[in-house]
């Protein structure tokens, strides 16, 4: 991509850096994709949000990146930026600012909340193993250990649009048609719960008359 990117000099990189931390449980490797663009000699903007990974969700607060390899873009950039957000959002919210201000400026909190990243880390990427060794042993015919393969809070199962419907419309399982689900609001009842409703469906779908 960073290729594609040198060639094309209009194109600008824009990261989505919602969860960082939670792929691989520690922010300096999650953010690893950045310096290998800004050491190609890219200009990157980074959208980075706290919602998620400090739970200030009615906050919605973040901060946009912009990585400039020359002052003279820095300057426009930091322009552009400001009448930006005069016109378009001029009243932020502070609570939380300050809530994530304080968490990162005070050594000890910053450290818990990185071993509390870590733990979640580790939760959802245990619910990942628990799952898909639960849709193994229905023996239904799909490559579930790409749930394995992917990271962070969600996941695509490898169903199908009709599938996901009817586990909505018959079990009320709720997920998107491309097989889009949270695993971070999974437990084990749940997976239980979602495992014997694509078990059904697939029942189903093999002896329609049962």
């Amino acid at each position: 991509m960073e290729d594609h990117c040198k060639i094309n000099e209009e194109l600008i990189p824009f990261f989505d850096n919602s969860f960082i931390g939670i792929k691989t449980g520690d922010i300096d490797t999650d953010n690893l994709i950045f310096w290998i663009f800004i050491e190609e000699g890219l200009d990157i903007l980074i959208a980075h949000s706290f919602s998620k990974i400090m739970s200030v969700y009615g906050e919605r607060v973040g901060a946009l990146l912009s990585v400039c390899l020359s002052k003279e873009d820095a300057i426009k950039t930091q322009n552009t930026l400001e009448n930006l957000t005069v016109n378009y959002h001029p009243a932020s919210s502070l609570f939380a600012a300050y809530l994530i201000a304080t968490i990162l400026n005070t050594p000890y909190l910053a450290e818990e909340w990185h071993k509390e990243l870590f733990l979640v880390h580790k939760r959802i990427e245990n619910l990942r193993k628990i799952l898909v060794e639960k849709l193994i042993t229905t023996k239904i015919d799909r490559n579930w250990s790409a749930i394995l393969n992917q990271k962070g809070f969600f996941t695509l199962l490898p169903l199908k649009s009709t599938e996901c419907i009817s586990l909505t419309e018959k079990y009320h399982i709720y997920l998107l048609s491309n097989g889009r689900i949270s695993i971070g609001a999974l437990n084990h009842k749940k997976i239980d719960q979602l495992v014997e409703g694509i078990r059904k469906i697939f029942l189903e779908k093999n002896h329609p008359k049962l």
